[in-house]
């Protein structure tokens, strides 16, 4: 669904700070704790892997998900051209290994955002640099801690950004 909101930040307009600010106020991916019904809706957003995830791509979900947790909502943008074949490669194989440590952990598992980079063995910056090298257009990543893995991972959990 598409939808415009009256003075809603711009992406490319205003600063990624404020865009994402803007998303915060509007867009969450917190699991309701204390209200049924609500937790009932949330539930009916959770990415379920099909066929259609991998049709026609060899990897295991071609919508990436699950979607990464975030210490905090960022705009997220591919890597540069510029950017060296070498360090393409590590960036690309940093994020095999962050997809197949998401893909196996347990739904619920309580742990930190540090302490996820710390079972990855991965600096923040690395981290994102990994992300960077999954993406062809600039991308919104929500705010998301590492046990809600499994929450909102339908749209829009993940927003692309028009150039």
């Amino acid at each position: 669904m598409l939808i415009w909101l009256k003075d809603a930040s711009q992406f490319q307009t205003d600063s990624d700070e404020a865009v994402t600010l803007f998303i915060d106020k509007i867009i969450t991916c917190q699991k309701p704790v204390d209200n049924a019904d609500l937790l009932n809706l949330v539930d009916r957003q959770v990415h379920r892997h099909s066929y259609t995830c991998c049709k026609n791509t060899s990897s295991k979900c071609r919508f990436n998900y699950p979607q990464p947790p975030m210490k905090q909502t960022m705009i997220l943008y591919p890597l540069d051209e510029d950017t060296p074949e070498k360090e393409i490669k590590i960036r690309r194989d940093n994020w095999k290994s962050i997809q197949g440590y998401l893909d196996e952990s347990k739904e619920g598992e309580d742990i930190s955002f540090d302490q996820l980079l710390m079972n990855l063995t991965i600096t923040e910056e690395n981290y994102l640099h990994a992300i960077s090298s999954s993406i062809n257009t600039p991308t919104v990543f929500l705010k998301r801690n590492p046990y809600e893995l499994r929450i909102n991972n339908y749209s829009p959990a993940c927003l692309c950004m028009e150039s």
